[in-house]
């Protein structure tokens, strides 16, 4: 299976492990899995979280610094193709739902896929945070043995005011450096997951995104690209001003937004001059 190093560590996939990320210092990232699965059972009609089975991944061929494979989840009858492109200072991770292929939909529908969900995972007591999207952020420490999931839309309104959503990122800060995830397709259809659960007697906690492709199990899958970008941040210092000024970069030179500083400047745009030393 193929692997490839950046500036901060070496990037691979497999079978065994599914992604992992070894930084230069010796610090391991990695998701056994691709995904945690939100199925339909149509014959029972309701829905269940399939976490623990086997897969077959092939591997496709490479396209500059992208792997491309095709998956294949037994368990599932389901066989979807996805991709991993190393950047420079992380890596890109792309589902294709046109690829999509349900073997029994009479069986089994795909609601969501959670992806690589172990990659921001914690244990109670350890130094660190999960930034979530809630308002103009929220830091959610490993203090609590607290055991619950959360399962909350990014762009949508929510049951509780507090997990209203505005931006479609979740960060992890932990010992010897911080990551931050931006959905940057599919975003429209998309949770943010955080959960904590007993594993081996401990409490583990969890984050990250999930693409939704159903609302609804009569609904049809939408084609749209999927897609996320992991961003690292190496070192003890490295916490949510770095996830913050990345996010910045990211919608000024990607996403083409230009700052109300300079924006209050044009005769346009003269209003702004107000909103940029308001409260709000």
């Amino acid at each position: 299976m193929p692997g490839g190093e950046n500036r901060f560590g070496y990037l691979q996939c497999g079978e065994e492990v599914f992604l992992r990320f070894k930084t230069k210092e010796g610090k391991e990232f990695l998701a056994i899995r691709p995904f945690r699965l939100c199925l339909w059972d149509t014959p029972c009609q309701r829905q269940f979280f399939l976490e623990n089975y086997n897969f077959i991944l092939s591997y496709l061929g490479e396209r500059g610094k992208s792997w491309r494979f095709r998956l294949f989840i037994p368990q599932a009858f389901l066989r979807i193709e996805l991709e991993c492109e190393l950047q420079d200072n992380g890596f890109h991770f792309r589902i294709f739902p046109e690829t999509l292929i349900e073997e029994r939909p009479n069986l089994i529908k795909v609601m969501a896929l959670d992806i690589i969900p172990e990659f921001f995972q914690a244990q109670y007591k350890q130094s660190g945070y999960f930034l979530l999207p809630a308002y103009c952020g929220a830091i959610c420490r490993f203090d609590q043995k607290r055991v619950g999931e959360s399962r909350a839309m990014v762009y949508s309104e929510q049951p509780r005011w507090e997990d209203f959503g505005t931006m479609p990122v979740c960060g992890f800060k932990t010992n010897g450096g911080a990551w931050l995830c931006i959905l940057a397709s599919g975003q429209f259809d998309a949770r943010i997951i955080t959960r904590s659960y007993w594993q081996d007697k401990k409490v583990v906690y969890a984050c990250g995104p999930s693409f939704v492709f159903r609302h609804e199990p009569a609904e049809t899958v939408s084609d749209e690209l999927r897609e996320a970008r992991y961003f690292y941040f190496p070192g003890n210092q490295a916490d949510y001003n770095e996830m913050a000024a990345c996010y910045r970069e990211y919608l000024m030179k990607t996403r083409g937004l230009v700052p109300i500083s300079q924006r209050m400047r044009m005769k346009e745009y003269q209003s702004l001059k107000y909103a940029a030393t308001s409260y709000h």
